[in-house]
């Protein structure tokens, strides 16, 4: 029979082992050592055991450090003794008081040997380390003991034991480089919160207006050009409109300010008009303002403020000359309320026509290639060399069959009929406009119901798994005790077994009974101990189970183990069993206090490996375990 014996599992004690990653954080300011630098007195060591008194210095009573000995026989420190007799005229010995001189000493190297050979304590014995080591092997020690202070190599500004040294580089140095989890960007350990928090760009922050989730790289983006909580200008601000609404209103503003926003269009380009010397004669005639002679480049059909935008816009083509008399002039100047209007666009000015040329015609007609057409005419500046008549025909504007009216500054105007296409293009636009707010209203509803029922789906998913987890322990309960253990890949495990990569299988954890022990059976292919490499070593372990509180502890009956002879005929079957009697006082059998009982009960030498070779034990390449729990109060 197999000898029955208590068996630590090595590797559960190695993975509930202490962690020990907090590295000895010690005071900047690091005490010396003894024998530390060098040193001209005796050795200031703990000797094992005391030496003799002939070994100390009279001077300095310590353990002689290089002796030397006088021709009256008294031996001292080389050190000692030469400060001694460079600090005292006499020059007698301390001893007995002989006259001496430096060339009267010479080195005691009997004594020197004797002294080196003495066994002290490691200077670092306060510190935890027991070594003892001879006195001419301190230094060498020192140089390796694990116990000596020894600064960062990263250069943080911790002092440690040299054999925290390396943990601390590789865990808790703050100097060292770590690789940030969300952007792979490499940062210091101490900066990694703060680079996390502020700097990476792939870590997913709210937006502080919508309170949107997107990653910290989007964020601006999202700020210029689509965040509908955001203030923005109003798209007429470079006319002079100084509103800013939240962009999301954007398009209500412009609906509900489209009279005060072709206001301001109207009044710029009039300023313009007045500035540049522009008249409606030479919008409706063709004829130039530069003396009546329209330009050739300008083709027919093109209306006559088409024309004129040709004549005055940037990069007039050829044949449009300018005299020397024309200057540039920027429209920004143009608006009497300061505001900016085409800023940076430069116009080519002419001189303002003679009076003959001044004559109250026809309207100005409006030409769509402006992009955007004055409405209404609002308060005019007089130009100078005009009459009041002149002034009044300036802004005088004709379109078609319309009807003319006069706001409230007394100006006459006509909305004409591309006001009127400009203004259903506008509706047109606010219908679509809105019609995409509806759609997107519409998706944030559907969004919300999916994530309604996404949190549904997970409460229901969460629910399954728990009865899934309930079922799959169900058979290791109803199984009252009786455990098949099937060991598959065999001839694999049993090599891993042989070459040390895996040297124990634990199998599923099982019942003695519905509401019994929980307990799991170890196995160890290739032995263990001194049964390694000869015997199968099988081995049970209590574990943490439900029920433990009204369970009687220690466990007390017995455990039958077998391995299963698989040859198909059954008469000839012979498996190898085993029976464990419960030992109280053994830790293997107490109430575990973690996961899995650092103690287990077998047999190291279950079954000779040649037998499990020779038989049918293993069969399909898989060998069958069994074990059978008898509480005491079952028997």
């Amino acid at each position: 029979m197999a000898r029955c014996v208590e068996w630590q599992d090595q590797d559960v004690l190695s993975l509930c082992a202490t962690d020990s990653s907090h590295s000895h954080r010690l005071a900047t300011t690091m005490e010396a050592s003894p024998g530390y630098s060098e040193r001209s007195e005796g050795y200031d060591y703990e000797f094992v055991p005391q030496p003799d008194p002939k070994y100390e210095c009279p001077i300095c009573l310590l353990i002689l450090r290089e002796p030397c000995q006088t021709e009256c026989g008294h031996r001292f420190c080389r050190g000692c003794i030469t400060r001694w007799l460079s600090e005292h005229e006499t020059r007698r010995c301390p001893a007995d008081n002989e006259p001496i001189t430096k060339a009267q000493l010479f080195p005691d190297n009997f004594a020197k040997r004797e002294i080196l050979s003495l066994r002290v304590r490691c200077p670092n014995a306060k510190h935890g380390c027991d070594s003892v080591v001879e006195l001419g092997k301190v230094q060498e020690h020192e140089d390796n003991c694990p116990m000596t202070y020894q600064p960062c190599p990263l250069g943080c500004a911790c002092i440690l034991f040299r054999k925290d040294v390396e943990e601390h580089v590789a865990k808790s140095c703050e100097s060292r480089r770590v690789e940030c989890p969300f952007c792979h960007e490499t940062v210091l350990a101490g900066r990694a919160q703060n680079h996390q928090q502020e700097e990476c760009p792939n870590i997913t922050v709210l937006c502080q207006f919508c309170q949107l989730k997107l990653m910290r790289e989007q964020i601006k983006r999202h700020l210029d050009t689509d965040c509908p909580n955001v203030k923005v200008k109003c798209v007429f601000s470079v006319w002079g409109c100084d509103t800013e609404v939240i962009r999301s209103d954007q398009a209500n503003h412009q609906r509900d300010s489209t009279a005060f926003h072709l206001r301001l269009l109207s009044t710029a380009f009039c300023r313009y008009c007045m500035i540049q010397g522009i008249v409606p004669e030479a919008l409706t005639t063709g004829s130039s303002p530069m003396g009546g002679v329209s330009s050739p480049d300008v083709p027919e059909g093109v209306s006559d403020l088409s024309r004129l935008m040709q004549r005055h816009s940037i990069g007039a083509g050829p044949g449009v000359t300018s005299s020397p008399r024309q200057e540039p002039q920027t429209l920004p100047a143009i608006a009497s309320t300061g505001a900016p209007l085409l800023s940076g666009v430069t116009f080519h000015s002419h001189p303002l026509p003679t009076e003959q040329q001044q004559q109250p015609h026809q309207a100005v007609t409006r030409s769509s290639s402006l992009g955007a057409t004055a409405g209404a005419v609002g308060a005019t500046e007089e130009v100078p060399g005009t009459n009041t008549s002149t002034r009044e025909n300036f802004f005088h504007f004709k379109s078609g069959q319309d009807t003319q009216r006069k706001d409230n500054l007394g100006m006459p105007f006509v909305l004409s009929s591309e006001f009127t296409s400009l203004k259903d293009q506008n509706m047109i636009q606010d219908e679509s406009l809105a019609r995409h707010d509806q759609h997107i209203l519409e998706l944030q509803n559907k969004i919300h119901m999916l994530q309604h029922s996404n949190q549904e789906f997970k409460q229901k998913v969460h629910y399954l798994e728990e009865k899934l987890s309930f079922y799959g322990t169900l058979e290791s309960r109803a199984c009252n005790g009786n455990f098949l253990w099937k060991v598959k890949n065999f001839s694999r495990l049993r090599r891993e077994a042989e070459m040390g990569e895996t040297t124990v299988l634990h199998s599923p954890a099982f019942y003695s009974s519905l509401y019994g022990y929980k307990m799991c059976v170890r196995v160890n292919l290739n032995g263990v101990d001194t049964a390694r490499g000869t015997h199968m070593s099988i081995f049970v372990h209590f574990m943490q189970g439900e029920f433990d509180d009204v369970l009687d502890w220690p466990f007390e009956g017995k455990i039958i183990l077998s391995v299963i002879d698989q040859n198909p005929i059954c008469e000839i079957r012979h498996h190898i069993i085993e029976t464990l009697l419960a030992k109280p006082n053994l830790a293997a059998f107490q109430r575990p206090m973690t996961q899995r009982n650092h103690k287990g009960f077998g047999y190291m030498e279950f079954v000779p490996l040649h037998i499990l070779d020779s038989c049918s034990y293993v069969l399909n390449d898989i060998l069958i375990i069994k074990a059978q729990v008898i509480p005491a109060n079952a028997l």
